[in-house]
């Protein structure tokens, strides 16, 4: 995107009633960028934001075992919205992250990665059922393209 929209994220994680998920890591890295910024925004949403127009993702789960056997995820994950979704609301940010683009020697900044570690800030949002981690991305100019990764812990709520 080349501006904040808030009902057209870059990842959703929509978590149902019954489970609750904590962020570990967020990664994003870009890997074009033009215009003047770039910006990463970590959010919460106490709102279920809904498949929209979006890609779905399928989660895989870091527990290895026998083929068939092992646990999936019961979250809804989605990328890439091109329509809108039903906008976070009654959340908060917890972190925010911007890169100035900068044109040297032909180049822009390489390896731009925009990064939240649990382990770093000492703390981690819980999102229970009907709630949603929301991330936006977007550039002034022209829309940054890069991948984004995150990693969370599941688990079943009363």
């Amino acid at each position: 995107k080349t501006s904040y929209d808030a009902d057209q994220p870059q990842f959703v994680i929509d978590v149902p009633v019954g489970t609750a998920i904590i962020p570990l890591a967020l990664k994003g890295v870009m890997e074009t960028e033009a215009g003047t910024l770039t910006e990463m925004i970590f959010s919460v949403s106490q709102t279920l934001c809904g498949v929209g127009s979006s890609t779905p993702v399928t989660p895989v789960n870091a527990r290895v075992q026998a083929s068939g056997t092992g646990p999936t995820s019961v979250c809804s994950v989605y990328s890439l919205y091109t329509g809108n979704c039903t906008a976070p609301s009654g959340g908060y940010e917890f972190a925010r992250f911007s890169s100035p683009f900068v044109l040297s020697d032909g180049d822009p900044l390489n390896d731009v990665r925009m990064q939240w570690k649990a382990d770093d800030e000492g703390w981690s949002p819980l999102i229970e059922g009907g709630g949603s981690l929301v991330v936006h991305i977007d550039g002034t100019t022209t829309a940054p393209t890069g991948y984004f990764t995150a990693v969370w812990w599941e688990f079943e709520v009363n």
